[in-house]
């Protein structure tokens, strides 16, 4: 089964998602820019969240210039406690 995407509306930008035939995947950069965060910071901290980590896949996509890139994607049920350790004072 191949991986079928759909976007979703997040903080008004258009959110990449992937259903791996099990799981729906979103990508993470793009949450990141969409409410103002540093990517590469964002990723170090999910790189030492052993809980975290232990779901992130890379993925195959195509981005709007059409050209295929591979992405972080974390399952859509661990964005929840991705943003709880998101600390809104910094």
């Amino acid at each position: 089964m191949t991986n079928q995407t759909a976007l979703v509306s997040f903080h008004g930008n258009d959110i990449l998602t992937i259903n791996d035939g099990n799981t729906i995947r979103v990508a993470m950069k793009p949450i990141c820019e969409a409410i103002g965060l540093q990517w590469e910071a964002q990723l170090k901290r999910i790189k030492r969240h052993a809980v975290l980590f232990s779901t992130v896949s890379m993925m195959d996509m195509v981005a709007e210039d059409g050209k295929k890139r591979q992405v972080i994607t974390l399952p859509l049920e661990m964005l929840n406690g991705w943003l709880f350790g998101v600390e809104t004072n910094r």
